[in-house]
């Protein structure tokens, strides 16, 4: 039941979880949006997914406002469905002098992606890094459809879910650390 808008709407939020850049193109995610439709101002709870055709300067925290036509994402297809699985609701396109940002404060969530996310791209080709990417996080936004189909027709996709075992390797890595560093033992756990 996501409410549908006519025309164009000025819709504001943060950066969150992935931005994928390139020489021609900015895609970005946008969480704690609100929308702006006939002087009323409402909360959506759901991410956006906004794709610029000109670059854009924005990173993970920045705050957004945008004047756009939001899309909603149908549950027909399998792309829409998926879509609203990962809590995102809207899809729109927007030019670069319809974008003003404001930095914001990352949080931590936000600091460890945005390093991962550089790190991998820099030692790794722009496939591996977002398949590593994906496994590390669940976040799956930037795997190009072919590799997802790849992913599913082996019958492996729930790699690519965040699960117990993700959960696992995480508290192991933070366990190992503070081990490392002789924390007590009441403060480990």
């Amino acid at each position: 039941n996501l409410p549908t808008y006519n025309g164009s709407v000025v819709v504001s939020g943060v950066v969150c979880d992935y931005v994928d850049r390139e020489e021609t193109y900015i895609q970005f995610l946008l969480k704690d949006c609100r929308v702006i439709s006939d002087d009323k101002v409402e909360e959506i709870d759901m991410k956006i997914v906004v794709n610029s055709t000109i670059y854009t300067d924005v990173s993970l925290g920045d705050k957004v406002t945008i004047e756009a036509v939001l899309d909603g994402f149908e549950i027909d297809d399998g792309y829409g469905f998926s879509r609203l699985c990962q809590g995102i609701g809207y899809s729109t396109y927007a030019s670069t002098n319809k974008i003003v940002k404001s930095s914001g404060d990352m949080t931590l969530k936000d600091v460890v992606h945005s390093e991962v996310k550089g790190i991998l791209d820099d030692n790794l080709n722009n496939d591996n890094a977002e398949i590593c990417y994906a496994v590390l996080f669940g976040q799956k936004y930037g795997l190009s459809d072919s590799i997802k189909n790849m992913f599913s027709y082996s019958g492996i996709s729930h790699i690519l879910a965040v699960s117990g075992l993700h959960i696992g390797v995480l508290v192991s890595i933070i366990w190992f650390a503070l081990r490392k560093l002789k924390i007590n033992d009441y403060i480990k756990l």
